[in-house]
């Protein structure tokens, strides 16, 4: 096996690992808060959980761009 071959295995599993990392960051952060959101009985919108969402959506975006760009090279 040589360098290039290499090289292109390990941006595949690299890539496929910060897309994978995107869909669990996506689940737990932004659907879970959502989530929340739906049971709970209060009408307020607590900043905590908007932050949450927002922080949740970027990580999903950043870790998602981070993911395909690996996979392009």
């Amino acid at each position: 096996m040589d360098d290039k071959e290499k090289e292109r295995i390990k941006n595949e599993k690299l890539g496929e690992y910060f897309l994978n990392l995107s869909n669990t960051v996506l689940g737990a952060m932004v659907l879970g808060t959502l989530a929340l959101l739906l049971v709970e009985d209060s009408q307020e919108l607590a900043i905590e959980k908007v932050l949450m969402i927002a922080i949740g959506c970027t990580a999903t975006i950043v870790l998602a761009w981070v993911g395909t760009e690996y996979l392009k090279k």
